[in-house]
């Protein structure tokens, strides 16, 4: 119930109020409450690791005029994370952290390198990058997991197409494409049109290329 509530009053103010700073404000004080409360277990430990996604998400998508902050903030959030989840026991869970890291780790060189920040001639490097985390480890740690990953799969795929688009080399795969039209209509399913449409244009640009 409190993880519940907790989260959806971090939602509401990320709706209504378009100041970063003030929403990762507000998430690092729910840290800070739930800290004094010096309750130890599994439950705490992963609504604390959520919150530390949540500011990262922020960060990535917010922060993106100044790299070096950006950066050392990810790392920060990462290792706070990596330190709590000794305290998960759940395989399986730990499992879904560790695809969560790796997948903000890819989107935070994909907004890099789209934003421009890095040197051009590091550029080709960092898509490389990116697309081994997504496929060498987003892709098997899915393969890993027994339940609710279509999403996933769907978010990775998606990454993996506006990759090929801004790599601009060659046309993208047929595998490529039919995960993303297996993509696109889980989004649909689940209602999520933003990132359905995202998808369908990708799917667009990819076959005009």
């Amino acid at each position: 119930m409190i993880e519940i509530l907790w989260f959806s009053t971090l939602t509401l103010y990320k709706i209504f109020n378009k100041n970063s700073e003030a929403v990762i404000s507000l998430a690092s004080k729910m840290l800070g409450l739930l800290n004094e409360l010096d309750v130890k277990g599994s439950q705490i430990a992963l609504l604390k690791i959520k919150i530390h996604l949540f500011i990262i998400g922020i960060v990535i998508k917010q922060r993106r005029s100044d790299l070096s902050s950006v950066e050392n903030e990810f790392k920060s959030e990462v290792t706070l994370i990596h330190e709590l989840k000794s305290e998960i026991t759940e395989s399986e869970t730990i499992q879904r952290i560790l695809f969560e890291l790796e997948f903000a780790k890819a989107y935070l060189l994909y907004r890099q390198k789209k934003d421009k920040t890095q040197l051009v001639e590091d550029g080709q490097k960092r898509l490389l990058d990116v697309v081994t985390i997504l496929k060498e480890s987003c892709d098997k740690i899915l393969g890993t997991l027994h339940y609710q990953t279509d999403m996933d799969r769907a978010k990775v795929s998606l990454l993996l197409g506006k990759f090929q688009i801004l790599s601009k080399k060659g046309r993208a795969d047929t595998t490529l494409k039919e995960r993303l039209f297996n993509g696109a209509k889980e989004f649909q399913r689940l209602s999520t049109l933003k990132l359905a449409l995202q998808t369908y244009y990708s799917i667009g640009l990819l076959h005009s290329q």
